[in-house]
């Protein structure tokens, strides 16, 4: 079931393409010294969670929302291969969500949250992700910096077939996070200091959810 916020046309494509991608992706821990983490036993995010975890067109301010949309999963996950993967290999999420956020002078930004079952579903979903979303999305990429976040993370940018942009994963536990921004060809690419900076408020909210709390990291605070 596709809960359906808003639907203009300018970022449609983007939203289905973004919750059509559903299970995996980068390569960096930030875990402690013996790979543990406080969010490794959490429980996977719910509809309603996934919906919160989204950031809000306030949160980034500036911005409007475009598109917006939650996809529960559950009832196949177990029986589909995860984006890029085959089946046996990984599993799908149980729930992706997606909003796009436009921001004038700046281009899109597209959010995505993927609820996996459990930690373990997540880290075998990860590289998928990443290669599946981001290096095919990008072609050719260069690695951008954004620290260490959540228990994995990883960042690019280069060009596509739109232009210019990057890709950002994140992995929080059992939820795996994506970022991707598309400025187009006539404006200027976002920085690392503006990447970290989406990076930081999409972990942080992910966070809040596991924590049980009502996810209000934002660009705005």
């Amino acid at each position: 079931m596709m809960v359906r916020l808003e639907a203009p046309r300018g970022a449609a494509a983007a939203l289905v393409a973004a919750l059509l991608v559903t299970g995996c992706g980068g390569t960096e821990k930030s875990a402690d010294a013996k790979g543990s983490s406080p969010y490794d036993r959490a429980k996977t995010l719910t509809q309603a969670e996934i919906k919160a975890v989204l950031p809000q067109a306030a949160d980034l301010p500036g911005s409007k929302r475009n598109n917006s949309g939650v996809l529960d999963l559950s009832a196949g996950s177990d029986k589909r291969p995860c984006a890029g993967g085959e089946l046996g290999k990984c599993v799908a999420a149980q729930g992706v969500g997606t909003t796009v956020l436009t921001k004038e002078g700046e281009g899109d930004f597209s959010f995505t949250v993927f609820a996996h079952r459990d930690t373990e579903a997540a880290s075998k979903a990860y590289p998928f992700l990443w290669k599946d979303a981001g290096t095919a999305w990008i072609i050719p990429s260069e690695k951008a910096e954004v620290g260490r976040l959540g228990d994995q993370s990883g960042a690019q940018r280069g060009e596509h077939d739109g232009g210019l942009g990057a890709y950002i994963q994140i992995r929080v536990g059992p939820t795996l996070l994506s970022i991707k921004t598309n400025t187009g060809v006539a404006h200027t690419p976002h920085t690392d200091k503006q990447l970290t900076a989406l990076a930081e408020m999409f972990t942080k909210r992910a966070r809040q959810a596991h924590d049980g709390d009502l996810p209000t990291a934002s660009l705005a605070n």
